[in-house]
């Protein structure tokens, strides 16, 4: 069991040395981050709780080093700190979530307590839940589910960050699953596992801290093997257990965004956000309509 006091959290995004943090003033300092740009001070203590318990169980990469991007998208609007999301029950053990672009263990941790009031009526309840942001560890909300007495099982995506099997180009999420199992009078079964090789965020960590991957885990963008992480972040990583993996990794991603509904999505967040043109053309498209239509 870890203590909340211990000092265990390793912590070095781009140092050559290594410094220890204590898990209090991690979370502290997470919490006030998170407050100061608008987080009510439940939602910044659940989401800096998630980032470190990934620190304090040697998982850096969904740790603090995702503070900093969650910090940025809030500044920029693309994320909204104080968003529950909106949920609504399709069918009596069917819960459609829209996360309204708020924080993922917010919205997530809401569509675990509304299926707990449901399970003891239908046996069985399913959420889904579209845009939300960065759940962290998926350990985190099958172990909420366990503590109910209920197995949990949860299922995710991303965007495209890893190759086939057999190819070179990032086509599918890393399309993590986790699954927890409730033992009376123990801690529950659980298992958190990506269908990639390895999650981006440990590249990510890999990249901060200099070390070098492990041969096989990912490809550059010119698809070729790498243990340069920093060259792997702008490729492509390896699914796990060759074809079997991707072929889990893509059920996975057909459960969860199934390609219908990642277009709407799509087309929702241009209708709502604008969609990305290349400046040369928007300036070529200007020009032309300045010098009006030839005679």
């Amino acid at each position: 069991m870890l203590r909340a006091n211990q000092y265990d959290i390793l912590y070095n995004p781009i140092l050559d040395r290594a410094m220890r943090i204590p898990s209090p003033e991690a979370l502290d300092l997470a919490a006030r981050l998170l407050r100061q740009r608008g987080g009510p001070p439940a939602h910044a203590d659940l989401q800096a709780a998630v980032l470190v318990a990934a620190e304090r169980k040697g998982h850096p990469s969904h740790g603090l080093q995702r503070l900093p991007r969650l910090l940025l998208r809030i500044e920029r609007g693309l994320i909204d700190p104080a968003a529950e999301g909106a949920f609504v029950w399709r069918a009596a053990a069917f819960l459609c979530g829209e996360g309204e672009n708020g924080l993922g263990p917010v919205v997530g941790e809401r569509a675990i307590g509304l299926l707990a009031e449901r399970i003891g009526e239908t046996g069985i309840a399913v959420a889904a839940v579209r845009n939300a942001n960065h759940l962290g560890m998926l350990a985190h909300y099958v172990e909420k589910i366990a503590e109910h007495g209920c197995i949990g099982l949860a299922l995710s995506s991303s965007e495209a960050l890893v190759h086939p099997h057999g190819g070179t180009r990032a086509l599918l999420g890393t399309n993590p699953v986790a699954v927890a199992v409730p033992v009376a009078g123990a801690p529950p079964f659980v298992v958190d596992l990506a269908t990639s090789v390895v999650s981006m965020g440990k590249v990510h960590h890999y990249a901060a801290t200099g070390a070098p991957l492990e041969p096989g885990w990912a490809k550059d963008g010119d698809g070729r093997p790498t243990t340069d992480a920093t060259r792997a972040k702008a490729g492509a990583i390896a699914p796990f257990g060759g074809a079997k993996g991707y072929a889990l990794g893509l059920a996975f991603e057909l459960l969860v965004a199934m390609p219908g509904d990642g277009a709407r999505r799509r087309a929702d967040r241009a209708d709502r956000d604008g969609f990305e043109i290349a400046p040369a053309l928007l300036a070529t498209l200007h020009d032309l309509s300045r010098a009006g239509c030839p005679a």
